[in-house]
């Protein structure tokens, strides 16, 4: 598969000292959209790469920042077949990338999610379980998945911005669309996690349950 042919999709907020090292290495074998949410640090600089840079307006959260980035390259990338999320805190290796270029390599699957050795909460954990056992999905919270484009943009105007993007995988599933799950390397977040604090991961997991429970 080519280079163009996956685009690396990669939110951030202040995620500057370790994207930097993170983006050399993606950009010797990828098409690179960073989208930064309004970052205060400097995340700016990285326009002087060789990448795709969109800057947010005002802060808008890590779900918003991908569908944004999701928009812009359905938009921009006429003949890419997937996006490939990437986290921008160093929790993602490059190795595990290159898996789930080889996997998608002239493939029929719509979305690949990675499944993560260690998870970052006991509830990611508990959802995950039910998740494999009800929908064969092993990681419904990873932040590395690969999304097939065209199936993508069928759906890219009923996502909500505050599930996570697990609805991406309850579409899926409505539609009868393929998905699977690839085994991946978790390492240790450099900073804070940009999902939110405590109280607000537990309303969105909330939301997901009554989500989930609507859906079965």
């Amino acid at each position: 598969m080519v280079k163009n042919k996956i685009i690396v999709l990669v939110p951030c907020h202040n995620d500057y000292n370790s994207l930097k090292s993170i983006i050399i290495k993606l950009n010797k074998r990828f098409k690179v959209v960073v989208v930064d949410d309004h970052s205060s640090d400097n995340t700016p600089l990285l326009k002087r790469e060789k990448i795709h840079y969109i800057r947010n307006s005002k802060q808008q959260g890590y779900e918003q920042s991908l569908i944004n980035g999701f928009k812009f390259i359905i938009k921009y990338f006429k003949n890419a077949r997937y996006i490939v999320t990437f986290d921008a805190d160093g929790e993602h290796s490059i190795r595990d990338l290159l898996k789930i270029q080889n996997k998608i390599n002239n493939s029929k699957i719509d979305l690949l999610i990675g499944n993560r050795d260690r998870k970052n909460r006991i509830i990611e954990i508990i959802f995950s379980y039910y998740f494999n056992n009800f929908f064969k999905v092993k990681d419904p919270f990873s932040g590395l998945r690969a999304i097939k484009i065209l199936k993508l943009s069928k759906i890219i105007n009923k996502l909500s911005n505050d599930k996570y993007l697990v609805d991406i995988i309850f579409y899926f599933l409505k539609n009868k669309y393929s998905i699977h799950n690839i085994n991946v390397n978790s390492k240790k977040r450099m900073g804070k996690s940009k999902v939110g604090g405590l109280i607000s991961v537990y309303i969105k997991m909330t939301k997901i349950f009554i989500y989930f429970l609507n859906k079965n």
